[in-house]
């Protein structure tokens, strides 16, 4: 079992935050179910959830987001993967370089998020995609 952990501040006990199993085979394959933490900031988190089976993604994926002050996690993706682990059908996922605009968004005290919305055929994206851009400006006080 793989297990990561957060301790906000060093009076706090650590915070399961991720994690799943691997095989016993010593392969070191991803198995069952799984929360990997796909984007770590200092007010937030993003996390993928969902099944593996073989070292393979499959099934319904979950992306979620949580901010450390509430207890509350919302849903911000979603989508599936076939039994070899290639993307299908409908899915609404993040920009993988969200994280080359983190340094910006320090310095003007925001949170931005790009999200795509389209839908894979056999792992490759066809047709039309729309572009979502989402900046919340937090209280600078």
């Amino acid at each position: 079992m793989w297990v990561e952990c957060l301790r906000q501040n060093g009076y706090q006990s650590f915070q399961e935050i991720g994690g799943g199993y691997y095989d016993k085979e010593g392969k070191e394959l991803k198995i069952g179910s799984w929360v990997e933490l796909i984007d770590f900031g200092r007010n937030k988190q993003v996390k993928f959830n969902g099944q593996y089976q073989n070292g393979y993604k499959i099934g319904i994926w979950n992306i979620s987001s949580s901010e450390y002050s509430q207890d509350l996690c919302k849903q911000i993706g979603i989508g599936w993967y076939d039994e070899r682990g290639s993307k299908h059908g409908k899915w609404v996922e993040l920009d993988e370089n969200s994280a080359r605009y983190k340094m910006i968004n320090l310095y003007l005290n925001s949170e931005s998020q790009i999200t795509y919305q389209g839908e894979y055929n056999n792992g490759q994206k066809v047709g039309l995609w729309n572009l979502y851009w989402s900046d919340l400006i937090k209280n600078k006080n």
